[in-house]
């Protein structure tokens, strides 16, 4: 008997898709920053680079950074929400995030205080944000997947 045919292999991955920054911002000061996460069909760690800069129309980046409490306040939520900032600089969410859920406030509010120091500057508050599948372990079942890619 010859066979002629292949199988077509039909799993599929689970994956996290993108996860989206949710704000207020009324072209001056944003608010209630959190992160929502896509249909993931799991449930997922987020995690959060916050970046603060000079930016132009052009998305040019001036070379000084604005100075936290000189140049813009920000109010974080992180006493009981759930988010605290690591120690690699990125703001970690302690639980899980179902599928199709978000994350609390990670910032409450954030506003220039003075002009950029250069003109057609302003102030640019960027959030990047990442997730990675909240169950599962290593190949050697010894080490939770999140703890192996972003350490703890």
């Amino acid at each position: 008997m010859k066979w002629n045919g292949g199988i077509k292999n039909e799993f599929l991955a689970e994956t996290a898709s993108d996860p989206v920054i949710r704000e207020n911002f009324d072209g001056e000061e944003k608010k209630d920053v959190l992160v929502g996460v896509g249909n993931t069909g799991c449930s997922v760690y987020v995690r959060a680079a916050v970046v603060v800069t000079w930016m132009n129309a052009d998305g040019e980046v001036f070379s000084q950074s604005p100075v936290a409490g000189t140049d813009y306040a920000i109010e974080w939520n992180l006493s009981d929400s759930g988010w605290s900032r690591g120690d690699d600089g990125f703001y970690y969410y302690a639980a899980p995030v179902e599928s199709g859920g978000e994350t609390a406030v990670l910032i409450r509010n954030c506003a220039p205080l003075t002009e950029a120091p250069k003109e057609g500057y302003a102030l640019n508050v960027k959030i990047a944000a990442q997730t990675i599948q909240a169950a599962g372990t290593t190949d050697g079942g010894e080490i939770p997947a999140v703890t192996d890619a972003w350490g703890g």
